[in-house]
């Protein structure tokens, strides 16, 4: 699996983030100053791949500053060159959407059957 695009639209201090519409490459690095956003970023992705916990909102550690719901979506390339798209969001409890092609997934708050 590879990650080819992540679009944060609200992660605690991330908001209206894109990686854009060009595959990230490979190798990708993060890098900042400290309270930059690294480790926020790092707690997203593992609620792409493995959902949002804890499910209130009120006690999420990255419920978005602007007070919004929080909400990630990601491009992922998985085996056979087939690409997902990931959404997730919590309101008042979590929610994820896989789409596949034409078919689309409801995922509750559960793992990526990928990465299982």
């Amino acid at each position: 699996m590879r990650i080819e695009r992540v679009q944060p639209a609200a992660f605690g201090g991330l908001e209206a983030v894109d990686s854009g519409q060009e595959p990230l490459g490979e190798l990708v690095v993060v890098s900042g100053r400290n309270e930059s956003g690294k480790t926020t970023f790092f707690h997203m992705l593992g609620a792409i791949l493995y959902g949002i916990y804890p499910t209130s909102l009120d006690q999420h550690p990255y419920a978005p500053w602007s007070g919004t719901e929080l909400n990630v979506e990601a491009d992922l390339r998985v085996d056979g060159n087939e690409v997902w798209n990931v959404r997730r969001r919590l309101r008042a409890a979590p929610a994820g959407l896989l789409t596949r092609g034409d078919d689309e997934l409801a995922l509750r708050n559960e793992t990526l059957p990928c990465a299982t």
